[in-house]
């Protein structure tokens, strides 16, 4: 199958930042509402990204690469109010918070599909979104 003809969603889970973690975007980047859109996320939605990852793709994803913990990480570590309020070492320490609590949001997410991701992250994670 073309790059082109997949889905938009497919494309986005297969595309995997190989760079440092905390230089990939620039600052004012995404959108005003990236933390409320984040808000929204079902686990349901986790849940199903990562079958679809785990069966489409021969190269399999790790479950942080998934295009919400990214979309995560990147409000965390470049949003505009975190840039302007936290320093440096302060993001990225929420970004290892973060990356640290997948296993849990990810088991959270499965046994509980109805909830919200933002649920499972931790207080502090939570509190920066």
């Amino acid at each position: 199958m073309a790059l082109m003809a997949m889905p938009l969603y497919a494309v986005q889970a297969f595309l995997v930042p190989t760079h440092n973690r905390f230089s990939e975007t620039t600052p004012g980047s995404g959108h005003a509402d990236e933390n409320a859109d984040l808000k929204k996320v079902l686990c349901s939605q986790i849940n199903r990204a990562f079958r679809q990852n785990q069966t489409r793709w021969s190269k399999k994803l790790a479950p942080y690469d998934l295009e919400t913990f990214r979309r995560t990480e990147r409000h965390l570590s470049s949003g505009p109010v975190n840039q302007a309020f936290l320093s440096t070492d302060e993001r990225q320490a929420l970004v290892r918070d973060l990356v640290g609590a997948v296993p849990q949001v990810m088991a959270g997410c499965r046994d509980n599909p109805e909830r919200l991701y933002v649920d499972y992250l931790p207080e502090n994670v939570r509190q920066a979104l």
